[in-house]
């Protein structure tokens, strides 16, 4: 975007040539993934996923089923400030995989939040059930 530094006005002539040509392809792009996307939920209950247009959960993991949260920053999406957030059992093995997540080290926080809350609650019910 920057190989012709010539400039109109204040827009460099190289925007306005590969630019403009090029926009409806972002744009397609966009469109594609609010489509056929993926969305990541964390309630006070589960992890899930579900899918962008219609919002149908894909896969769900319950939080107290949570042993830890890993990021991997994979080639590419450093630049981005992204990273897959991966979630483990509490034996390490993989039980999902959010791939390319925004701010991914502030959604592990979120989720090891909610699963230490969700875990502290059940906690204390159980010890208020005990009482009865």
């Amino acid at each position: 975007m920057n190989s012709i530094p010539v400039g109109i006005g204040s827009v460099k002539l190289s925007y306005l040539l590969f630019g403009l040509p090029l926009a409806p392809l972002g744009v397609i792009g966009y469109l594609q993934l609010k489509v056929t996307g993926q969305r990541y939920t964390v309630t006070n209950r589960s992890v899930s996923v579900r899918g962008a247009l219609a919002g149908q959960v894909v896969k769900q993991v319950a939080l107290k089923d949570v042993g830890d949260v890993v990021v991997e920053v994979l080639g590419g999406q450093e630049f981005f400030r992204a990273g897959d957030v991966v979630i483990k059992n509490a034996s390490g093995d993989e039980i999902l995989r959010c791939a390319g997540v925004p701010q991914p080290d502030r959604f592990r926080h979120v989720i090891l939040a909610a699963r230490d809350a969700r875990l502290q609650s059940d906690d204390a019910l159980a010890a208020i059930n005990r009482r009865k």
